[in-house]
């Protein structure tokens, strides 16, 4: 594999619409709530130095409760 860049990056591919589709609605509910993005914002400061398996854990609980408001498709 080639190395296009010395920062480490992925891209994901998800349809749109589909149940896997998240993206749209948590930036939804980010712009329309900015508390939720402080919130979150704060959330990533605080597991900065925790390590991605701590940061991942304290973001998925977080995007596990705002995803529950979600209405059925």
């Amino acid at each position: 594999m080639t190395r296009v860049s010395s920062c480490p990056w992925g891209v994901q591919l998800i349809l749109r619409d589909s149940e896997a589709d998240q993206f749209v609605f948590l930036r939804d509910h980010f712009i329309a709530n900015p508390a939720a993005l402080a919130g979150y914002n704060r959330l990533k400061l605080r597991h900065a130095a925790d390590g991605p398996e701590a940061y991942w854990r304290a973001k998925n609980a977080l995007f596990d409760k705002i995803l529950a408001t979600r209405p059925p498709r």
